[in-house]
């Protein structure tokens, strides 16, 4: 579920009403259908606004058309709230030259909470930052580096981007923030098979069955299938009907 996406991709200049600046030096501009980081003495962050964020679990990702440069770092963020007047609380992901750094800032405190050694960066990394219930994991490239678990921020706040680097080299590109789950309902009328939230990795379809349920009770004698051609985890797969017990016999239609 897409709740904020931006690719940058317009006139050279300001970023837009989409965008809230917060710093006391440095600003970002959009170069070139990317959001470039300007330069500044101090941790500059521009945050989105006017979006809704109706839960705290979501994912930032963006990327990063350069590698990070020894005077500076990338970071996206989430979870963040103003704090006086400047300052930012928020769950922050650091992409340094050859680490990738978790810090939260609760009340004006600066606290890290995990720095991985990722090998050197390269140009067009895609970064992820995940919040999930009390879970905040960081991703290079789909590459989990960092998963640790804390609870100090639990308010949706919103996203953002962050930077320092004092020759105005980071860009973004292609920043977007993303829900976690959909429903899946799966149900029998003899017997339920599942009912639930899931996510989209888990189960792929929903079906509707005649007879007892498929957890706990026998196999239905009918079953419809809506399958989600897009689940990532997907595998033909061929059932033998010999290797059925025969005293439950028959069954020599799967609808698989």
């Amino acid at each position: 579920m897409s709740i904020f996406f931006d690719d940058f991709n317009r006139a050279d200049g300001d970023p837009g009403s989409s965008w809230i600046f917060r710093a006391t030096s440095g600003s970002y501009n959009i170069v070139s259908n990317t959001l470039k980081f300007m330069g500044g003495s101090n941790v500059v962050v521009l945050h989105t606004t006017g979006v809704t964020y109706s839960s705290a679990d979501y994912k930032i990702s963006a990327t990063l058309p350069d590698a990070a440069a020894p005077s500076g770092y990338y970071a996206i963020g989430g979870r963040r709230a103003d704090y006086g007047t400047d300052d930012s609380e928020g769950y922050f992901l650091d992409r340094g030259v050859s680490s990738l750094a978790l810090y939260k800032r609760v009340s004006g405190n600066l606290n890290q909470l995990a720095n991985v050694f990722t090998g050197t960066g390269t140009a067009n990394e895609v970064m992820r930052l995940e919040l999930e219930g009390t879970n905040i994991r960081g991703y290079i490239n789909n590459v989990k580096y960092v998963d640790v678990v804390d609870s100090s921020l639990t308010g949706a706040g919103d996203a953002c981007v962050s930077a320092l680097q004092t020759g105005g080299q980071n860009r973004y590109d292609d920043f977007r923030v993303d829900g976690f789950v959909d429903s899946r309902v799966v149900t029998g009328s003899g017997g339920a098979v599942v009912s639930g939230s899931a996510p989209f990795s888990m189960f792929p379809f929903k079906a509707s069955g005649i007879g007892g349920g498929i957890v706990g009770g026998s196999a239905p004698a009918a079953f419809s299938y809506a399958f989600k051609s897009g689940w990532l985890y997907r595998k033909k797969i061929t059932i033998d009907h010999t290797k059925v017990d025969s005293a439950n016999a028959p069954y020599t239609n799967f609808p698989v």
